[in-house]
């Protein structure tokens, strides 16, 4: 299923656009469901993991992850972050699951990209 609407809207303001919201499987009128939800970066014990949720309909959007030091540099993350597990929820989403494989930034920022395809 394809995005209907306003691919750059964003209708609950929490700094995702619906074309995001769409790619991740959350909702662009619930506040919560993108950002504590949908893509979540830990670093706690061990190296940091991002878990990513994937809206399984959504094959009208590239979702990429990208990394940089200095929130001015991006690259993809999967020189440094590896697919390591999929989980289907059962209600149209997986949660992928990244792992960083050496810890070699002591500052790393992390972002999900949207593409329309």
């Amino acid at each position: 299923a394809g995005l209907v609407g306003d691919a750059l809207a964003d209708n609950d303001g929490d700094g995702l656009t619906a074309l995001l919201e769409h790619a991740l499987g959350s909702s662009d009128l619930d506040q919560r469901s993108g950002t504590q939800q949908a893509f979540v970066f830990s670093s706690g014990a061990g190296l940091p993991r991002i878990l990513l949720q994937r809206n399984l309909a959504a094959d009208d959007v590239e979702l990429d992850l990208e990394i940089s030091p200095d929130l001015q540099t991006w690259e993809p993350a999967d020189a440094t972050f590896t697919l390591v597990a999929r989980t289907n929820k059962g209600d149209g989403t997986s949660i992928w699951l990244f792992e960083q494989q050496d810890a070699v930034r002591e500052r790393l920022f992390v972002r999900a990209r949207a593409t329309a395809r």
